[in-house]
């Protein structure tokens, strides 16, 4: 009875540890995620903005908001994997609230917030592609459309906008709001 115990206690313990390793690779998974994000995505205020350039001299900055990580997805090594040195293999979805995009070519307005990434499409997700291998993290590509995606810095964010920063004081004709904290 005795031995019984102990053995089921062991199990109890071993179990606990792989539950904490587990949960410490998730951590590392999500804040690796999240430095990648910014990145990529540069924090203004309550906002995320990146700048799309694809081919041609198109010029399109989005906005937005409530941009995160999601589930983190393991899948299962073999012995082949950790053989090649393998540690860690899977995604961490990546969730975008709602976005609005502005052309920088032309008409300079922004478009109607919409569910997700503006471009082509994309529901409120993204997945990104992580693996360990002989202790070093290879990241796969944060952006969902590739390497058209470039960081924009927050002083560029508020010279290409028509629309003045909502933290900077609003001139009007006959009084100046400040802005609320």
């Amino acid at each position: 009875m005795y031995l019984g115990r102990v053995v089921l206690l062991l199990l109890i313990m071993s179990w606990q540890g792989l539950a904490h390793a587990e949960s410490k690779t998730t951590d590392e998974v999500i804040e690796l995620v999240r430095r990648e994000i910014a990145k990529l995505f540069t924090r203004c205020g309550d906002s995320h903005y990146v700048l799309y350039e694809p081919s041609g001299g198109l010029r399109i900055l989005h906005e937005v908001k409530g941009l995160t990580t999601g589930d983190v997805f393991e899948e299962e090594l073999d012995d082949l994997d950790r053989i090649n040195g393998y540690e860690w293999s899977g995604s961490v979805v990546v969730v975008a609230k709602m976005s609005r995009a502005l052309s920088l070519n032309n008409e300079r307005e922004w478009s109607d917030w919409r569910h997700g990434l503006v471009e082509a499409g994309f529901n409120n997700y993204w997945t990104v592609r992580l693996e360990k291998k002989k202790g070093q993290w290879i990241v796969g590509d944060l952006s969902p459309l590739g390497t058209w995606y470039k960081p924009i810095a927050c002083d560029r964010v508020r010279a290409e906008s028509p629309i003045p920063d909502a933290r900077e004081p609003v001139e009007m004709p006959n009084k100046t709001i400040e802005p609320t904290r």
